[in-house]
């Protein structure tokens, strides 16, 4: 069976689960729940010992002993292998992941950002390039890439460089929703970056307006000035509808 992600046709290995001859280490993605159960999963690495019975399942939000981390990892759906590996190199991987899971869990979860990092799949990325799980998270596994605001390393599939950068999309984002857009290029523009948005901040007007009617609608919007050295950041549309106060 073939699936395709992201335009990469990616062939998926069986999830039986190996005899217990060998240590086993594997790493495996499964679904988040609804509405986002199509775009984002969530990895975890599975360690079990040569001779014993449980694994060991190391994750950001959960973790612990399990029988069967391959088909009974309850929340995640739709699981998917992404890399197994036994024996002498299970043996390396497994001293490794047990050695530094429970830090790189700790400090993902103290600083936890669902987009674009850190998260629990910058968490199995980091474990897995530091241990030498080479396997490739799927494309949907938000925050894999994530190096820090600007940084870089070596890939999870130990192949190549890369560098961290900003998801291309954003500055449509924020053009559309009437926000400002401020791309850090290099550490030695982050003093120069910073002071371009506090300037911004302390020489702006906000505007607003009531519809005349709350139709519950979609509407165009657009703001225009007299002076042009004015920049207008507006939101292209707007939602006609009455707010709830809770």
């Amino acid at each position: 069976m073939l699936w395709i992600l992201g335009g990469c046709i990616v062939a998926r290995r069986t999830l039986d689960m190996p005899p217990n001859d060998e240590t086993t280490v594997a790493v495996l993605t499964g679904t988040l729940g609804h509405p986002i159960e199509g775009i984002a999963r969530h990895p975890w690495i599975a360690v079990r010992r040569k001779g014993a019975t449980d694994w060991r399942v190391y994750e950001v939000g959960g973790g612990g002993t399990e029988s069967d981390p391959f088909h009974d990892h309850s929340q995640y759906g739709d699981p998917i292998l992404q890399g197994m590996w036994r024996g002498e190199e299970a043996d390396r991987m497994a001293d490794c992941v047990e050695k530094i899971a429970h830090d790189e869990k700790r400090d993902v979860e103290d600083h936890y950002i669902f987009y674009p990092g850190p998260n629990s799949n910058t968490f199995g990325d980091r474990v897995m390039r530091a241990c030498g799980l080479h396997a490739s998270l799927p494309s949907t596994s938000v925050g894999k890439d994530w190096r820090g605001w600007i940084g870089g390393g070596v890939t999870s599939e130990g192949t190549g460089l890369q560098l961290e950068k900003p998801d291309e999309g954003l500055p449509k984002i924020a053009a559309a929703t009437g926000g400002g857009y401020f791309e850090l290029t290099s550490a030695a523009n982050l003093v120069f970056t910073f002071e371009r948005v506090a300037d911004e901040l302390h020489h702006q007007y906000v505007l607003g307006f009531t519809p005349a009617v709350l139709d519950g609608k979609s509407h165009a919007l657009t703001v225009r000035v007299s002076k042009p050295q004015f920049t207008v950041r507006a939101r292209k549309s707007y939602l006609a509808t009455r707010v709830r106060r809770s």
